[in-house]
């Protein structure tokens, strides 16, 4: 079948824009003449597909703006000066780093772009001569340039006039209309039951073969303890058992076993684990102290503060070449240490005197020992000034030790949409003025919306959270409440799901997106969260960033009401927003006056390093040694009852294990 013509295809798209995204189509450039585009040609050394000139002589591109035209998507259409600029630039960037890249799988110096997304992702035409001559392609910056959804931009065209016509998906972009200007959403396919692994870990009958450390450390005995691991973190907390400094770390309380170092190690890599991190605790007189190699739980302020709750905790950390040390009292900091910037102490008490870190030659820092042997000098400090008196023999020892189930960060890593009077005014004045009520019953609805798109609507704390919050009362997550322990599991379901990609035993255990919908649940949780927990003006940008539906403006605007939001609103935001960058640029001229905002500090001091390599690439998999058990299997099931179920998955829509999801794959 003959291709549609440009012209038909740019009629309806062109009269499309004039309907429904007036101020998109108020960017579209006048035509392209003739002798701009046979120079182009000319100075490429390319021959311009006729359907892109039959484009450019009706239309010249699109003007830069938050709202300009996309094709293909948000690609906004290049003029024929940007066309030739590009494909110099990239060309010649590209050709520096060698000929292996210009051979079309990243760049060809016979491509030509004709159209770019954020500046890293380019819409591409293939100039080569022969059978994929005019074929559309996408460059992304580090990936390298596919092709085979249009064969010629006649066809790209034909598929977009269609797309907005219906209001339908072109590709993985779906066109937006809202506001008189176009843009583009993402379209997100969820998985609506994706396997659970820690379902399919806790219903394992023997525990898997550890997936391979990520780094290859080779011990040095000269370091003594210290020397067999690449890094620790060790933990004291003052008047507490061995079973309660577990529990403050997020563990179960029935839940401990005995285990080694290795043991404890393996255990961690092991997706019957749900790949949890392991802590180690014992006692160093009055002080219990938590053991964690692989995993940086006591480096989270979130887990300093449950840990020293009405007690004192200290924290000794070490990554290879430096050692640091926290102080903290009831939650809060009193003093740190970093030797590589002594003479930088943190805290709000006098908890590391001077005078006992000159004593421990840590202050100016002994610069001529090995950084290894710091530890040896902050262990002593820590027994002269709180009577800490550690054994580091215990470590070699069975001790007692736990999965944890990792608490809720203080500050969720969520990220709400940019809704400036630039991109997004409509939204960004209601979110900024609307009356509260009906913003905070509009907001509402749109994370009702989210958990069901991501299946959480029937999962009971996620619905409860969201009727309570309905009548007007906040419903905060916390460590031990349902909400709670619901966003700590779909937090270690999310980062099992992604561990379990470069574990070569369980990497078939899940689909890419089965993985992906993990992720995707855990943030809408996350906005769910706030918006029934927090002030609405600052959940809303999260929640409404995190729709899967890209037409969920007109949605979200006909539940709030005109009447709640005031007439100027965009005018008042775009008001608030040149005070805010009115005062920080003030801010900069005066930390400039002044000599410049951010102190130079000196670099670290340099340090002697123990001969030999310590750390290298990677690991292949892992062989097991002949005969007997993998060590640290410590019991038949890894993960006891309760470690990974600690909330129950009721109302999730969690797919079946298939036959041998539960059964490990074979040994070496």
């Amino acid at each position: 079948m003959s291709p549609i013509p440009v012209t038909q295809s740019w009629q309806r798209i062109e009269a499309w824009l004039a309907q429904h995204a007036p101020s998109t189509a108020a960017l579209l450039l006048p035509p392209a003449a003739r002798e701009e585009i046979g120079a182009a040609e000319r100075t490429l050394g390319l021959r311009f597909p006729p359907d892109l000139v039959d484009l450019l002589r009706l239309c010249g591109g699109s003007a830069e703006g938050p709202f300009d035209f996309g094709l293909g998507g948000p690609y906004r259409l290049h003029t024929v000066a940007e066309m030739t600029e590009k494909q110099l630039t990239m060309t010649e960037v590209v050709g520096a780093v060698g000929e292996e890249v210009m051979d079309g799988s990243y760049w060809h110096r016979q491509f030509l772009p004709i159209g770019n997304w954020t500046g890293t992702y380019l819409l591409v035409l293939d100039c080569r001569p022969g059978p994929g001559y005019g074929r559309v392609g996408r460059l992304a910056e580090g990936s390298g340039t596919s092709f085979g959804i249009w064969d010629s931009l006649a066809d790209l065209l034909a598929a977009q006039a269609e797309a907005l016509a219906n209001l339908t998906a072109l590709d993985h972009w779906a066109p937006v209309a809202f506001d008189g200007r176009l843009s583009w959403g993402i379209v997100t396919n969820q998985h609506p039951a994706p396997r659970s692994l820690l379902r399919l870990a806790a219903a394992a009958e023997q525990p898997a073969e550890p997936a391979p450390p990520p780094w290859r450390y080779v011990p040095v005995p000269e370091a003594g303890w210290v020397g067999d691991h690449p890094g620790f973190r060790l933990t004291f907390v003052a008047g507490v058992s061995g079973p309660e400094l577990l529990r403050r770390y997020g563990a179960e309380d029935d839940v401990a076993v005995p285990r080694s170092r290795q043991e404890a190690d393996d255990a961690a890599r092991r997706w019957t684990s749900g790949y949890l991190p392991v802590v180690r605790t014992g006692m160093a007189g009055d002080w219990a102290f938590g053991f964690e190699t692989g995993s940086g739980e006591a480096d989270r302020p979130e887990v300093l503060r449950r840990l020293s709750a009405g007690t004192r905790a200290v924290r000794v950390g070490y990554d290879r070449d430096a050692t640091t040390l926290a102080v903290l009292a009831d939650g809060e900091l009193v003093a740190s240490y970093d030797t590589r910037r002594p003479e930088r102490r943190e805290g709000r008490g006098p908890g590391l005197p001077a005078a006992a870190l000159r004593r421990a030659g840590l202050l100016p820092l002994d610069t001529e020992r090995y950084p290894d042997q710091d530890v040896a000098a902050v262990l002593d400090l820590l027994a002269a000034e709180f009577g800490i008196a550690m054994d580091a023999a215990l470590l070699d020892q069975p001790l007692l030790s736990a999965h944890v189930l990792p608490v809720l960060a203080d500050q969720p890593h969520t990220r709400g949409g940019e809704f400036t009077s630039s991109h997004e005014p409509v939204i960004g004045g209601a979110l900024a003025f609307a009356a509260e009520g009906p913003l905070r019953a509009a907001v509402l609805e749109q994370a009702g919306l989210l958990a069901a798109e991501v299946g959480l609507d029937d999962c009971p704390p996620i619905a409860e959270a969201l009727a309570t919050a309905a009548a007007g009362k906040f419903a905060p997550a916390t460590d031990e409440n349902a909400l709670g322990k619901l966003l700590r599991t779909l937090a270690a379901e999310a980062r099992a799901a992604a561990e379990s990609r470069s574990d070569p035993v369980a990497r078939d255990l899940l689909t890419e997106d089965e993985r992906r919908a993990w992720q995707v649940r855990h943030g809408a949780a996350l906005a769910i969260a706030l918006a029934t927990g927090t002030p609405v003006r600052s959940a809303a940008p999260v929640v409404l960033s995190g729709r899967l539906d890209p037409h969920w403006r007109t949605v979200f605007m006909a539940t709030l009401g005109e009447e709640a939001v005031p007439v100027d609103a965009v005018e008042r935001l775009a008001q608030r927003e040149a005070a805010v960058a009115a005062e920080q640029q003030a801010r900069w001229a005066a930390d400039g006056a002044a000599g410049g905002a951010w102190p130079v500090l000196p670099p670290p001091a340099t340090r002697p390093s123990r001969p030999g390599p310590q750390l290298g690439l990677g690991l292949g998999p892992v062989t097991l040694p002949s005969g007997g058990p993998v060590r640290g299997h410590g019991s038949p099931l890894v993960v006891p009852a309760g470690t990974v179920t600690a909330v129950s998955l009721d109302g999730l829509p969690v797919g079946p294990p298939e036959p041998g999801d539960g059964t490990p794959a074979s040994a070496g």
